[in-house]
This record gives C-alpha cells, structure tokens and sequence, in this order.
C-alpha cells in the first residue's frame, strides 16, 4: 500500500491512544483498575506511532509491533466490557 494510509494509520492510532489517555487520566481515583500500565502503553503507542517524528524499525520488527498492537487494542476493549 502506499505509505499515505500508513500516515493516516499512524495518525488514527495516536489520537486514539491520547483520548484514552486523556480518559484514563480523568477517571484514575475512580477506577480499580490497573491503570498504570494502561498508561504506559498508550504512552508508549503515541510516541511509537508519532506520524510527525518517524521511528525507523523496519518492516520485520515493525509487524510484529503491530500485532502487539492490534492484540492490545482488543484486550484493552475487552477489559472495558
């Protein structure tokens, strides 16, 4: 594919990782939840997936960062629930 829906990823995963943040961080004295790794992660997705300030890993580590990925996004929903 070409590397603008890379772009438009990279930026969709980033916006989706600081607006759970941004709501993690409002509901932490709330919450029972084990929200600091939660934290961690999203952190750590936001600045790896930066659209802005690439960070060159290569296409082999770079897929098995998005699995990773994928497979915390579906966790993470699944904790939700």
């Amino acid at each position: 594919m070409p590397y603008g829906y890379y772009y438009i990823l990279k930026f969709a995963i980033v916006i989706t990782a600081v607006i759970e943040l941004m709501a993690i961080l409002d509901k932490t004295p709330k919450t029972k939840l084990n929200t600091n790794n939660d934290i961690v992660y999203f952190v750590a997705l936001a600045i790896l997936y930066n659209p802005i300030v690439a960070i060159p890993l290569g296409k082999f580590i770079w897929s098995f960062v998005n699995i990773g990925t994928i497979l915390f996004y579906v966790l993470y929903s699944k904790k939700l629930k």
